[in-house]
């Protein structure tokens, strides 16, 4: 989640960090091995589309890709911000927790990364003017904000032209604990539900798949929204 800080040796559905990444890396992972990851084979197919292109080979093609100014909406620890700095001329970290800014500001120091700059804000109205922002991510981050179509339509106010849009979150699930256990404003969402947020905020060339799934139960699925500003 965006504000609760976890030890090294522990783990919860909120600590996403690894799962993100990964999960992020399918972005390139898609686009490389699926000249349209919204085709029917991909949507149909994820498990042999992981099969056909395993980690390893996304990793790798993420090297190839130069991201250039990055927006990490929520970006909680900082895991996949700092993932994205090893390319991106920049990674603007905004969470809403203030020891969460604080923590992960202390965490890329002592790592080296001198291209993140964490910003306390709400991912609803994020501190980063117009245009600005090549790629925007929110990381499992949508299911806990009150309004998922604002935090949207902020991402496409800071987007710039042909900037592109990346979501990761839960697709929609039945488990109302939680919303008690992981302070989930939401279940999660729909492959609708993401499109037509997109849409609304005036996005482009939309395109879903689920790129993940839980071994054991409750079996969360991840899905991930793909756009653009044109």
């Amino acid at each position: 989640g965006e504000s609760e800080i976890h030890s090294p040796n522990s783990f919860s559905r909120n600590d996403f960090g690894f799962l993100s990444a990964s999960a992020f890396l399918c972005f390139f992972k898609s686009s490389f091995c699926c000249a349209k990851p919204s085709s029917t084979f991909c949507k149909r197919s994820p498990n042999l589309l992981s099969q056909l292109c395993p980690l390893g080979i996304a990793e790798m093609l993420f090297q190839m890709i130069k991201p250039g100014i990055v927006a990490d909406l929520g970006a909680g620890e900082g895991t996949l911000s700092q993932l994205i700095a090893q390319k991106a001329k920049k990674v603007i970290a905004v969470d809403h927790s203030k020891k969460m800014v604080e923590f992960g500001s202390n965490i890329i120091k002592e790592n080296g990364f001198d291209n993140i700059e964490y910003r306390l804000g709400d991912i609803q109205s994020p501190p980063i003017e117009d245009n600005q922002i090549e790629l925007a991510i929110f990381s499992q981050t949508l299911h806990h904000v009150n309004d998922p179509q604002k935090a949207i339509e902020e991402a496409f106010r800071i987007l710039s032209p042909d900037g592109k849009v990346i979501i990761l979150d839960l697709l929609k699930h039945e488990h109302e604990e939680a919303r008690t256990l992981y302070a989930d404003q939401w279940l999660g969402f729909k492959e609708i539900e993401l499109i037509e947020f997109l849409e609304i905020a005036g996005f482009k060339s939309i395109s879903t798949m689920i790129v993940d799934k839980e071994k054991t139960s409750p079996y969360f699925e991840t899905i991930m929204a793909v756009a653009t500003k044109e």
